[in-house]
């Protein structure tokens, strides 16, 4: 199912309009975070927030929050390593059988993924989501992640964004600043581009961001309706399944060179 001409066509289309990039001061822009972009944030909020070691450490941001809104009602996360949307795996490390995990159900805290030790967290039973031996010190997390789709098609979101930034996708991300508010850093790559009217007007060099991802979740503007997979190679068969999102106020605050 590898939409091998879709992503062709956006490799080109962000090489094309990646050349000759300008500076751009840092600040608060509303920005169209594409899918793999997404992805980034939502894989570190997997070892930060949504497994059943960061509760009991109390780390999480949804500590003494289940059943709280915390997110905006636009947001739903769940896990679920038996949907074929995602990368499947039947079973965890410890041989418990996976099975869909609500993380997030409208912005409302739900639960933590658990594996046997930690499944005092999630009614006694495991989750199905311990980690192999090599990465097991850091707890139960998830690996197939869900996050629903809006009802903005793809193609409108650069409309939809207005005026700000066109981000394809973040690297070198630190997610470890202040886990109890989601608080991370990182830096733009692969191509940021500036938008006004809904259009494209150039690209501008790679830039620092500094945000609250749990504050970012309450300012969504929009999401697509189609979602990507988006496979995490450095956890074998991992991944995010997402749209692409339109927030506002996101902080950039330094450029590279």
């Amino acid at each position: 199912n590898l939409d091998l001409k879709g992503t062709a066509q956006r490799a080109f289309q962000f090489c094309r309009l990646n050349r000759n990039p300008e500076d751009l001061k840092p600040g608060k822009f509303a920005v169209l975070l594409e899918p793999e972009a997404v992805a980034e944030l939502m894989e570190w909020l997997s070892f930060t927030a949504f497994g059943a070691r960061s509760l009991e450490n109390r780390s999480s941001f949804l500590t003494d929050q289940m059943g709280k809104q915390v997110v905006g009602t636009n947001i739903s996360i769940w896990d679920d390593g038996t949907d074929p949307a995602g990368l499947r795996v039947p079973f965890d490390p410890e041989g418990t059988p996976k099975r869909p995990v609500p993380l997030i159900e409208k912005g409302v805290a739900r639960g933590v993924v658990s594996d046997h030790h930690y499944a005092k967290f999630s009614g006694g039973k495991s989750t199905g989501h311990a980690l192999p031996y090599d990465d097991a010190e850091g707890g139960p997390a998830p690996a197939h992640l869900f996050l629903a789709p809006g009802k903005t098609p793809a193609k409108e979101m650069l409309q939809t964004l207005d005026r700000g930034l066109w981000i394809a996708r973040f690297h070198y991300v630190n997610g470890f600043l202040n886990p109890k508010t989601a608080l991370m850093t990182g830096l733009t790559r692969d191509g940021t581009f500036q938008v006004k009217n809904g259009k494209v007007t150039g690209a501008v060099k790679n830039l620092r961001f500094t945000q609250s991802v749990v504050e970012s979740l309450l300012k969504v503007v929009a999401l697509s309706k189609e979602r990507r997979l988006v496979a995490d190679p450095a956890h074998g068969f991992a991944g995010v399944t997402c749209p692409a999102m339109i927030l506002r106020d996101f902080t950039f605050t330094g450029q590279t060179a």
